[in-house]
């Protein structure tokens, strides 16, 4: 076995996705028919819980489409749940400490590596007795860097084993950095800090974008995994385009 995002960031240079909020398997399904790499599936700010995230496992495990989830927080027994279902790579909102990202690697890998409880799940189920040997060089962890103080442990955090890069969460980024007057950065400098820290260690750099411009500009930058637009952002936007078309259609314009 092997991680099927990481490799296609090999092959290609970069993987380009988009963030489901929406808990519905038909949405995956036609995102996954676009043509994208992966979706994220946000279990901390979508409408996904845990069942759903096994369901959607499943449903693009026959598509040439990733199902990444990005966790709800920092739950041991969430990731291993997860992980049990057969997913290969996990994505952690607010790392914002070594020692959060500890705890967080002793939940993602077997001993000796981290803590992880062994259990004959689907994962095993699936992968069989090879799945018990190579998921711990398999698996992809992605800590996500969004405040201040994020800033000040980048270095360590990425300097563990078991961590496979970086997530920069760009929202939450921006505002704690306007809400510390003290800060000595401005986002776009502790962006390309986080970059720099994380290619230097040859590890995966990833950003979500909201626009297919920005997403580029993101690869074009270094960033190897870009997200382009939330579903639900995409679905307000074409309501919106669709009934602006038809006001202007009723005026004759």
């Amino acid at each position: 076995m092997s991680n099927r995002l990481v490799e296609r960031i090999g092959a290609k240079g970069h993987v380009v996705g988009v963030l489901a909020q929406i808990d519905n398997l038909l949405s995956l399904e036609v995102a996954a028919s676009s043509g994208f790499d992966f979706v994220l599936l946000d279990l901390q700010h979508g409408l996904w819980n845990v069942d759903g995230v096994v369901s959607a496992l499943r449903a693009l495990d026959s598509t040439d489409c990733i199902a990444v989830p990005r966790l709800s927080g920092h739950l041991p027994q969430e990731i291993l749940w997860l992980l049990d279902s057969g997913y290969e790579s996990i994505v952690a909102p607010m790392v914002d400490t070594r020692a959060e990202a500890e705890a967080l690697v002793d939940a993602c890998y077997y001993p000796p590596k981290g803590k992880r409880s062994r259990g004959r799940a689907r994962a095993g189920i699936r992968g069989g007795e090879e799945y018990f040997r190579r998921i711990d060089e398999d698996l992809l962890f992605l800590p996500m860097f969004e405040t201040v103080e994020s800033l000040d442990e980048v270095e360590d955090i990425l300097s563990m084993d078991g961590v496979g890069g970086c997530f920069i969460g760009p929202g939450d980024l921006r505002f704690n950095l306007e809400a510390t007057e003290s800060s000595p950065h401005g986002i776009d400098e502790a962006i390309q800090y986080i970059l720099d820290a994380t290619l230097s260690r040859g590890k995966i750099a990833a950003f979500p974008e909201t626009d297919v411009a920005g997403a580029v500009g993101r690869i074009n930058q270094g960033f190897h995994m870009v997200t382009i637009a939330s579903d639900v952002r995409v679905l307000e936007s074409g309501w919106m385009e669709m009934h602006g078309a038809f006001q202007r259609g009723l005026r004759g314009k």
